[in-house]
């Protein structure tokens, strides 16, 4: 039995309205999930010329060298395995030095963002890698020590044993008056 056709009405319309905004080939793929060939034949079917992200080759705009290579710096940074054998070593400190690294690429990068020179698929999965650091150093790093006086946590535990108290030694005084 053939599996069903993914190919919807309601999703070719979204299709031509994707690609009437510009939208590349690529992009319409992944904004409606189906493979980049399919939504190339569907366009080629519909009429209409797929289009690539960026045009022909030689027509697109040449990036920087600064810009190059920082873009090869922060893809090389997060080419690096995130738990290997110097990390699980280095503990918490490693996690800070490359959380440190990955910070700085983060800053170097926003220059290139705002020109159209450092790709921005890079810089999201440099931000992706900073929040994984910043929740791992969180879990590893211990809590900082509060003052038990005026630690939450121990004031209502207090006032919770103060309570039973009170009842305890109110039982106790009524037992007393009927026994006496």
């Amino acid at each position: 039995m053939p599996r069903p056709s993914k190919r919807t009405p309601a999703l070719l319309d979204r299709m031509k309205a994707m690609h009437a905004k510009d939208g590349s080939a690529r992009e319409i793929a992944d904004a409606l999930g189906v493979d980049h060939g399919t939504i190339c034949r569907w366009l080629r079917d519909a009429g209409l010329k797929p289009r690539g992200g960026a045009g022909r080759r030689e027509k697109r705009p040449r990036v920087p060298i600064a810009a190059a290579t920082a873009t090869a710096s922060a893809e090389a940074l997060l080419a690096l395995p995130r738990d290997d054998a110097e990390a699980l070593a280095g503990g918490v400190e490693s996690k800070r030095k490359r959380l440190a690294q990955i910070q700085q690429s983060l800053d170097s990068a926003t220059s290139g963002l705002k020109d159209g020179s450092f790709p921005m698929t890079v810089f999201s999965a440099l931000s992706r890698e900073e929040q994984k650091y910043l929740v791992d150093l969180a879990q590893l790093e211990p809590p900082k020590a509060m003052d038990p006086e005026s630690d939450p946590t121990n004031l209502a535990e207090a006032e919770l044993v103060e309570r039973r108290l009170r009842v305890l030694i109110e039982d106790a005084e009524k037992n007393a008056r009927k026994a006496g």
